[in-house]
């Protein structure tokens, strides 16, 4: 019920140009009155709605070092180093593919008014504070039909010890199935008294990249034949 009232008032007010003006103006007179804080509260909902998906993904993109231009992510940025990128940050002011009333259009707006300094300070601050990256400068993605730029963030997740930690936690199905194939190969050693044939035996076990590929591939096949929806 809730919901449908919610979508329903929207559904109504959007078409009201004067519901529209007054939340502009009470938008704007919020900005002018504490403009830092206008700005640390639009840049959180920013990072929610488009910059956290823009940092995961490419967070996902496999460096490669013989590829610089393979690097590039359309719409996302480009990747500089395992833990370090080059993220599209926001649109700059009058961008032609700017939506007018957008939330990206307000935080350029107060982008502009506070000065760089002022909020590039603001962002590297919040993004150390609230999430440990490390902004290490900003730099202009020049746009090819509109004239304008696009802010773009030179952002570092990297922390070694962190890394250590979850490669080996991220390991820990492997060395489980190591394990197993390794009490396997000593169960064999204690029946068989011929170690040719536990060698050959064991040439014949899968590695573990190998088992979770036959896995997949064995649950592609079982989807594949189940046909229609599961009861």
């Amino acid at each position: 019920m809730a919901l449908q009232m919610n979508l329903l008032r929207l559904s109504v007010q959007s078409q009201v140009a004067e519901w529209h003006h007054e939340r502009a103006l009470a938008r704007l007179r919020a900005d002018l009155s504490d403009p830092k804080e206008s700005f640390l509260q639009i840049l959180e909902l920013w990072h929610e709605l488009e910059l956290l998906g823009r940092l995961r993904r490419m967070s996902e993109v496999s460096f490669r070092h013989d590829s610089p231009h393979g690097n590039f992510v359309q719409g996302v940025g480009k990747k500089l180093g395992h833990t370090v990128a080059l993220v599209d940050f926001c649109l700059q002011r009058f961008h032609a593919e700017m939506d007018a009333g957008s939330l990206q259009e307000r935080l350029s707006d107060l982008m502009y008014c506070m000065g760089e300094a002022h909020w590039r300070s603001l962002a590297q601050r919040w993004y150390l504070d609230e999430h440990r990256l490390v902004i290490k400068g900003w730099r202009t993605k020049s746009g090819r039909n509109s004239g304008r730029s696009t802010w773009q963030m030179h952002v570092d997740w990297g922390d070694r010890r962190l890394e250590h930690a979850i490669r080996a936690t991220s390991l820990d199905g492997r060395r489980r199935y190591e394990k197993a194939l390794m009490f396997a190969e000593v169960g064999l050693m204690r029946r068989l008294d011929h170690h040719g044939i536990i060698s050959l035996i064991c040439s014949f076990l899968p590695t573990y990249l190998d088992h979770l590929n036959h896995e997949m591939q064995d649950c592609r096949e079982r989807l594949a034949m189940a046909g229609a929806p599961w009861q």
